[in-house]
């Protein structure tokens, strides 16, 4: 019979407990992945309501579509980011003209609580600057029901 030495042991004792955690697969969170068509409702009235489809693309990640524009959504600090590419009628002038600006939608997928951030870039309205503070319009995001239908155009703030 083989002799084991205590420090054999010792070792093992500690290396156990120490893989454990190691082998252990990731802890997948229900709210770091989204798919289906969620509504939108702002809060202020700025808006109407909002439709758009949700596309998981892994933990943590989401393709987020309007009828007229994508982007991909990451979830960062327990809220969904989404940034657009530029949007050529991100913004209407009282006049009913559009202008250039940039949209993006943050949200805390726990409360549903969130809002849509539009800066415009361009000189317009009266403003003679070509770019302006971003301006938040709150909303509430919900998933709708059967997780189907097409999603809604992303429209233009009335600034």
């Amino acid at each position: 019979m083989r002799k084991i030495s205590a420090a054999t042991v010792a070792l093992a004792a500690v290396a156990v407990p120490l893989a454990a955690p190691a082998s252990a697969d990731p802890v997948e969170r229900p709210d770091q992945v989204v798919t289906g068509m969620y509504g939108a409702h702002f809060t202020d009235g700025s808006l109407p309501d909002l439709t758009f489809k949700a596309t998981s693309c892994g933990i943590g990640c989401a393709q987020i579509d309007f009828s007229n524009t994508s982007g991909r959504a990451q979830f960062i600090a327990d809220r969904w980011h989404v940034n657009f590419p530029p949007n050529p009628a991100a913004w209407r002038c009282a006049d009913g003209t559009v202008h250039n600006g940039n949209d993006q939608l943050a949200w805390d997928p726990a409360t549903g609580v969130g809002a849509m951030i539009v800066a415009r870039a361009g000189a317009a309205c009266g403003y003679m600057d070509h770019t302006s503070e971003p301006t938040a319009h709150p909303f509430t995001v919900t998933r709708l029901s059967g997780g189907s239908g097409q999603p809604g155009i992303l429209p233009p703030v009335a600034w």
